[in-house]
């Protein structure tokens, strides 16, 4: 019974990682889709609670690196970690399994 309860939870953690995967993608489409924010400063006070993002293009872009990190972390708990995707400035989570080559 406990073996199937974890194929249960890992198979979630794969799903979500697919579901990251795809938000990944349809958010940098949307930011290659409209290069004009590339000169749209940010003006907006929750957006720069978040760091230093001067324009719409880094936040959105931000946004892209923030789903695959949520992707990264669902391959880690589901033992997939062969299929982390790594980028410069990838976080470091204490405790996951990282696959570094």
């Amino acid at each position: 019974m406990r073996v199937m309860a974890l194929a249960g939870i890992r198979r979630a953690f794969l799903f979500n990682a697919e579901f990251e995967d795809h938000a990944e993608h349809v958010y940098a489409q949307f930011v290659e889709e409209h290069p004009e924010w590339e000169r749209q400063p940010v003006n907006n006070e929750q957006v720069k609670e978040r760091g230093t993002l001067l324009t719409w293009t880094e936040v959105f872009r931000r946004i892209v690196l923030d789903e695959r990190d949520h992707m990264n972390r669902s391959f880690e708990f589901c033992d997939k970690p062969e299929r982390v995707v790594e980028y410069d400035g990838m976080p470091e989570k204490p405790g996951l399994i990282h696959s570094r080559h």
